[in-house]
């Protein structure tokens, strides 16, 4: 069985992988949610904004901090969204802004759970080994 040739590093990332969103019990709602992973530079710049807060007691933050945190951490979850497949379903096309709109709705943080934990598995940004 022959290896495939890899001619550089790259070309083993996936730079954008799919999550099919499922609604509560389960069920495909019809899109796809275009996402990077916590490698990337999305992610980063927008991790580097809790730094602030890191090694911080929860004792030792404001109500303030905390709701900051919060807010955050659904911005930290959006960043990994590049965008979706089914405008209607959505409602518009994918801009980062309608995103943040669209996403840090109360209602939506069933789907940012997906998105975070999708997102934290390393394996879904990677192409499989072709033999």
């Amino acid at each position: 069985m022959a290896k495939a040739t890899i001619k550089s590093i790259t070309d083993i990332f996936a730079k954008v992988s799919e999550l099919d969103i499922k609604d509560f019990d389960g069920t495909s709602v019809g899109v796809k949610l275009k996402m990077v992973g916590t490698d990337s530079k999305q992610y980063r710049d927008a991790e580097k904004k809790m730094l602030p807060f890191a090694g911080k007691k929860i004792t030792d933050l404001s109500s303030d901090d905390i709701e900051k945190i919060a807010a955050l951490k659904k911005e930290m979850a959006i960043s990994f969204i590049v965008g979706w497949d089914n405008e209607e379903v959505m409602g518009a096309p994918y801009s980062p802004e309608f995103a943040q709109q669209l996403f840090s709705r109360e209602e939506a943080s069933f789907i940012l759970g997906q998105v975070e934990e999708f997102a934290q598995e390393r394996a879904n940004f990677f192409r499989p080994n072709k033999k």
